[in-house]
C-alpha cells in the first residue's frame, strides 16, 4: 500500500459529479435491469467519473479504458479485490481467489497455476470431447431448446468430470444440486440467513461441498488422477508449500463457480450471435469441418481462428462481467479527481467495449475486428477486458476458450442453430450476463 496518507491538494482537483436517482433506491433498478443504458446516461451527463447510489451503496463509476488500466493494473495496490467482491461473494465463496489481495493472492495463484498448466489443459481435452459429444448428441431437433439452461447443465457435467473426476451418476447429481443452490444464492440481494430461503440453501450447500472436498482430498493426494482436484493436492509453490485440505476445498468451490458461470455465459452469447448472423455460423462450421476430425485434439485448437475471433467478439458485446468492482484502501488520484479511501469503485467493460473511439460500428457483430489485419482491441490495451487484467487477470481464460471451442465443434458439426422467433431476448447484465428466459432456439440436424 502507498504510505502516503492522502494525495497532495491540487488547484485543479474537481468535485466528482453526482448522478442522482430515486431518493430511496438511487440507480439500483437501472443498474439491475439495464446497466448498459445506465452507463451511457452517466457518461453523457457526467463524463467518465461519477458517484451514485447503487444497491444501497455509494459507488464511484469509472467509464474509460484509462480507468480500466488504473484499476486493473493497480500499481500502488490501492484497489482491493476483496473489498470489491465481498458484498456479492462472501460468505458463499469465502477465501476464493477473487476475494484475496497482495501476498495471500500471489501465494494462492502460484499454487493454483498447476490446475491450468499446459499439461493440465491437454489432459482435460479428451474428457471434454467425450462429454460434449454425448450430451449434445441427445438434444432434440423436434422441440424448442432453451439454450441457456441446457448449456448450463452441460458445463456442470463437464465441471464434475474435469474438476472432481466424478462420472455421471447419483453422486454427480447430488454435487450438481448443491452447486446449483450455491450459485443461485449468490444472485439474491438479501443475505439474511432465514431458513428455507435461497440464501439459506446456498450456505447449507457450501457446507456440504466443503465437507465433501475435504473428505476426498486425502484420497486424491494418495492416488491422484488427471482431474483438477488431484492437481491441487499435488501442487507446491517454489518453497514446497501446498494447500491444506480446507484451502483446497474452498478453492474448488470458487473455481467451479468462476469457470462454470462465465463459460456458460460466453457460450450462450456466442450462440445467440451465431443464430442471428447465419453467415458467421456458416464460417465457423466450414472451419470446423475443414479439420476433418471427429474430435478435437489440443493442437487443433489454435487452428480454429475464426471461432476464436467470434468468441472474442461475443465477449466484447456481452462480457460475462459487465462491471468489475474494487474497493479503495487509500485516496486515489485520477486525472482531476480524487477517489476517496474505503470506497466502492466499479469499472465497466460493457461500456468500454462499445466506445466508438475504439471500435468500428461497435453495435455490429464483427469478429474480423480481432483479425491480424485490424486488431481493434490493440488500440488501447485496456479497452477490451472481458477477463479483467493485471495480477487478477482470469487464471482460467485459456481453459474457458478451450471449453467453448470444444462445445462449438460438436454443436456446429451436428446442428444448424436458428432463433425461435425474431424478437431479441431480454438480457440480464448483472451479476453475470445471461438471457432472462433461457434463449429459445431451434436446432436442425445437418
Amino acid at each position: 500500500m502507498n504510505a502516503q496518507a492522502s494525495p497532495p491538494a491540487s488547484k485543479t482537483q474537481t468535485p466528482i459529479p453526482h448522478f442522482k436517482g430515486n431518493i430511496l433506491f438511487g440507480q439500483s433498478a437501472a443498474f439491475v435491469n439495464r446497466c448498459d443504458q445506465l452507463f451511457d446516461g452517466m457518461y453523457a451527463k457526467c463524463g467518465e467519473v461519477n458517484v451514485s447510489s447503487i444497491l444501497f451503496k455509494k459507488c464511484f463509476t469509472l467509464l474509460s479504458p484509462d480507468a480500466n488500466e488504473l484499476v486493473l493494473l493497480n500499481k500502488d495496490a490501492a484497489f482491493s479485490n476483496k473489498l470489491g467482491w465481498d458484498p456479492m461473494l462472501d460468505p458463499l465463496f469465502q477465501n476464493g481467489l477473487m476475494l484475496k489481495d497482495g501476498d495471500d493472492h500471489r501465494y494462492s495463484r502460484r499454487i493454483m497455476n498447476a490446475a491450468f498448466s499446459r499439461d493440465a489443459l491437454q489432459s482435460y481435452i479428451s474428457l471434454s470431447n467425450q462429454q460434449a459429444q454425448n450430451t449434445l448428441g441427445s438434444w432434440s431437433t423436434k422441440e424448442t431448446t432453451l439454450f441457456y439452461p441446457s448449456i448450463k447443465a452441460l458445463t456442470l457435467e463437464l465441471a464434475m468430470r474435469l474438476f472432481v473426476g466424478v462420472s455421471p451418476g447419483a453422486k454427480a447429481d447430488q454435487l450438481n444440486r448443491w452447486f446449483s443452490q450455491l450459485v443461485d444464492a449468490s444472485l439474491v440481494f438479501s443475505k439474511a440467513n432465514i431458513p428455507y430461503t435461497r440464501f439459506w440453501y446456498g450456505l447449507r450447500a457450501r457446507r456440504h461441498l466443503l465437507a465433501y472436498f475435504q473428505e476426498i482430498a486425502p484420497q486424491k493426494r494418495a492416488y491422484p488422477g488427471e482431474d483438477m482436484l488431484s492437481r491441487l493436492t499435488q501442487a507446491r509453490d517454489e518453497n514446497g508449500q501446498c494447500f491444506t485440505d480446507l484451502e483446497i476445498a474452498e478453492n474448488m468451490v470458487f473455481l467451479m463457480m468462476a469457470a462454470h458461470d462465465t463459460t456458460t455465459s460466453a457460450m450462450t452469447s456466442l450462440v445467440y450471435f451465431l443464430a442471428k448472423n447465419a453467415h458467421w455460423q456458416n464460417a465457423l462450421r466450414e472451419e470446423i469441418q475443414g479439420l476433418g476430425r471427429e474430435h478435437l485434439d489440443y493442437d487443433d485448437l489454435p487452428q480454429l481462428s475464426v471461432c476464436g475471433n467470434a468468441l472474442k467478439e461475443a465477449l466484447r458485446m456481452m462480457p460475462p462481467l459487465a462491471v468489475i468492482p474494487r474497493g479503495t484502501t487509500e485516496p486515489v488520484p485520477y486525472k482531476d479527481f480524487i477517489l476517496p479511501s474505503n470506497s466502492l469503485v466499479q469499472i465497466c467493460p460493457i461500456f468500454t467495449h462499445y466506445q466508438e473511439e475504439i471500435w468500428t460500428s461497435p453495435k455490429t457483430f464483427d469478429p474480423e475486428r480481432f483479425s491480424s489485419q485490424r486488431q481493434e482491441d490493440k488500440r488501447h490495451r485496456y479497452a477490451y477486458v472481458p477477463f479483467g487484467g493485471g495480477a487478477h487477470k482470469c487464471l482460467g481464460l485459456h481453459f474457458a476458450e478451450h471449453q467453448v471451442k470444444i462445445v462449438m465443434f460438436h454443436l456446429l458439426r451436428n446442428y444448424k442453430i436458428e432463433m425461435e422467433n425474431e424478437s431479441d431476448p431480454v438480457w440480464q447484465k448483472v451479476p453475470i450476463v445471461h438471457p432472462k428466459y433461457g434463449l429459445p432456439v431451434k436446432l436442425k440436424a445437418i
